[in-house]
Formats: C-alpha cells, sequence, structure tokens
C-alpha cells in the first residue's frame, strides 16, 4: 500500500468518526435527548407537546435554615394553534414512593393553618408567538424549597413534579413530569395521622376502662363511647353503626369478664404521641362516660383522678372540667382532694388558703339566676365549712 492510498484511508475514517459524531448529536438533539433518559429517570417527555422536564436538587439556604431545593428546568417546545398569548405554568408534587398509593405533598404555609392543601407553585413563563417557544438547552424556570412543603412520610421517597403549562384562556398546552428521589428528615402527615388514629384507639380503651370500673358497663355508658367512635375514627362513615358495635361489643366483653389493661402504661403512650390539647379531649370523653347514668361512684372517682395524673394534667384544669361535667350533687362520695384541691400534705396554712380561694368563688354563685348553679354553690359551701373543721381547725 502507497502512501497516497493509507492518507485517503485514515481521512476516511477522520471524517467517519466526526459525521457519526455529529449525526449522534444532531439525533440527540431533535430526540430531546432522549438516550440519556434511559439511565437517569430525573427526565421526562411530553409527547403530546414537545416539552421536556426535569428535576435536580440544590441546597439553599432560607429562613436561617438549611433547605433542600428542587431545581425545575425545561427543554424543547411549546406550541399551539392560534394567536399570540400569555403562558404560565403551575407545579405540582406527588410522593410516589407507593405507586398502588400516591400521596400528595402538601402546602407548609396551609398545612400549619390547618389547612391540608396540596403544594402549588406558579410560575410565569411570559408571552408566546404563534409559531410557540422552542428551547434548545435547558432553562431554569423555578427552585422549590422542602421547606415550603410536608411530604406524607419521614424518609426516602420518591417524588413526582407535574408541570402544567396553559395559556391565558386556562388550556393546556403541555404537561410533563419527571422525578426525584428525597430523604425527608422530618416527620410527615400521613404519619402524624396514623398516631392520632393510634392515640384515638387508645382514648377508647382509657373510656371503656372508666365504663366498666363497676363491673358490666351501662348502656348509656356504651353509647357515649359508640357515637364517639363515630365522630372521631377516620372510616367510621354511615352504615358503619352496626360493625361499629359489634367491635365495641367484643371490646366490652373483654373488660367486663375481668380482664385488665396496664392503663398507666397506655397513658404514659398517650402522653408521648398526643398533644396537651388531645390529652384534655381524652379526659372530656372520660368524664362523658363517668356522668352517662348521672351519678360518679367512688371507683369512678379514684380512676379519674389516677388519669389525670397519668395524662400530665394540669390539676386545677382538670377539677374545673369535673366540677363542669360531674357537678357534686353527681358524687356518692366527697373527696376533697378531688372537688377542693385540699391534700393530705398541705400545712393548716395552705390549706385556709386554698379554701378561702374556694369560698370566695362560690359564694359568688350563691345569687346565681340559674337553680342548678344555685344549688351547686350550697353544696360546696356546706362542704367547704366541713373542710375547714377537718384541715384547719
Amino acid at each position: 500500500m502507497d502512501g497516497a492510498t493509507l492518507a485517503i484511508i485514515v481521512l476516511c475514517v477522520f471524517l467517519a468518526v466526526v459525521l457519526l459524531k455529529d449525526i449522534t448529536g444532531l439525533t440527540d438533539w431533535l430526540r430531546g435527548g432522549f438516550s440519556q433518559v434511559q439511565n437517569d429517570r430525573t427526565y421526562a417527555f411530553d409527547s403530546s407537546s414537545g416539552l421536556w422536564c426535569r428535576a435536580r436538587p440544590g441546597a439553599t439556604a432560607k429562613n436561617n435554615r438549611q433547605s433542600q431545593s428542587f431545581v425545575i428546568d425545561i427543554r424543547g417546545g411549546i406550541f399551539h394553534a392560534g394567536t399570540a398569548c400569555a403562558t404560565n405554568a403551575e407545579l405540582s408534587v406527588i410522593d410516589v414512593t407507593d405507586a398502588n398509593n400516591p400521596l400528595d405533598v402538601k402546602s407548609a404555609s396551609d398545612y400549619s393553618a390547618g389547612k391540608a392543601k396540596s403544594f402549588v407553585h406558579k410560575v410565569t413563563l411570559g408571552s408566546m408567538s404563534t409559531a410557540g417557544i422552542t428551547l434548545s438547552s435547558w432553562s431554569q424556570i423555578a427552585s422549590l424549597h422542602s421547606k415550603d412543603m410536608v411530604f406524607p412520610r419521614r424518609g426516602l421517597c420518591k417524588l413526582k413534579f407535574i408541570m402544567t403549562v396553559f395559556n391565558q384562556s386556562d388550556q393546556i398546552l403541555a404537561e410533563p413530569c419527571c422525578y426525584l428521589d428525597f430523604d425527608n428528615p422530618e416527620q410527615g402527615y400521613q404519619e402524624e395521622l396514623d398516631q392520632l388514629e393510634k392515640v384515638k384507639n387508645l382514648a377508647i380503651a382509657i373510656a371503656l376502662t372508666v365504663a366498666s370500673v363497676e363491673g358490666k358497663i351501662a348502656q348509656s355508658k356504651f353509647e357515649v363511647i359508640h357515637n364517639w367512635v363515630e365522630e372521631n375514627l377516620s372510616g367510621a362513615g354511615q352504615g358503619d353503626s352496626a360493625k361499629i358495635e359489634k367491635a365495641l361489643r367484643k371490646a366490652v366483653h373483654f373488660f367486663e369478664t375481668g380482664k385488665q389493661l396496664d392503663i398507666e402504661s397506655l397513658c404514659g403512650e398517650i402522653v408521648q404521641l398526643a398533644s396537651p390539647g388531645q390529652r384534655y379531649d381524652i379526659m372530656e370523653l372520660c368524664l362523658q362516660v363517668a356522668a352517662a347514668d348521672n351519678r360518679a361512684s367512688r371507683e369512678e372517682l379514684e380512676i379519674l383522678k389516677a388519669f389525670s395524673h397519668w395524662l400530665d394534667l394540669d390539676i386545677d384544669r382538670f377539677r374545673h372540667m369535673v366540677e363542669t361535667m360531674l357537678p357534686l350533687h353527681m358524687h356518692e362520695v366527697q373527696d376533697a382532694e378531688l372537688i377542693l384541691g385540699i391534700c393530705q400534705g398541705m400545712t393548716a396554712e395552705q390549706s385556709r388558703h386554698r379554701l378561702n380561694l374556694e369560698y370566695r368563688k362560690w359564694n359568688a354563685r350563691v345569687t346565681n339566676p340559674d337553680p342548678n348553679v344555685q344549688s351547686q354553690a350550697d353544696q360546696m359551701l356546706s362542704l367547704i365549712a366541713e373542710a375547714r373543721n377537718q384541715f384547719v381547725s
């Protein structure tokens, strides 16, 4: 082979490589980088419009706290038939870790205000000509912050970002989506809901304990618990009353046959899981159960006092609840500690101070226009006089 032939061969190989590279690059561009998608699930394509979007992680400081950010880029084309118009986009996020049970990511600001609205971020894309918009390279359109979101669960999750592009007439022009893994360090809203359901189930056990403290559970007490379950347990909808009653009857049988639960441990679990407000709600349920038959036995009063300690309730607030929901005429026994806040460890001076406070409160109610309040005030003043003889004189 002479030198000229060898040079021609080398030149042909060189041109083939260059042309092949150019053709491949052109093909990739025309296909929007489809070959890259095979190995990178953060990219996704809307075949109906020719628009790509992708999500990539970024870190930003927001409100002086480190917050993960999600950068959203787009590439490709947005086309429509019609005149030039303004275009906007909305970005929403879904947790698709469990493909069979996708869950919305919530807005943190709405969630903290007690509203479970889904997270939506709005973007203004600008005017679009009659020819549409074509982006030959990736362009950032948004940076979303994890601190603005409430995720369903703690830990590693797979997020789906959905971008809906629409014109000023709200006609959808494109709706690409993309995916990104995220490790959520904070408790999720679904975990809070699961936790709340557990607290409610524990509340039922506590209420049944009060109802069964004397042995057989009265129908009036059963109905209070049954109604509470229907109103408070998720999934207890219309037509479920019979199922609820059947399940509660089984629980009633458990308690009426002498079986017991470690109630102090259950209360400790409630303290760990429930907010103070939820714990007072549970005590309110227990007081409603105790008052259902218009009497409060010694056993019921004792278990209610124990619950107030185990649930870590403020004693004065608990006493006020008892005063309101279990007035003195219902009490089979008069417990100075429960009713007046007097306990054996107090000095005579401490007892005198406490009784003076109670006397002023109840003496002011003697002239109340409500005869029930008048009657309760008279009973309380008599009890205060007896307590003075016992704890002060």
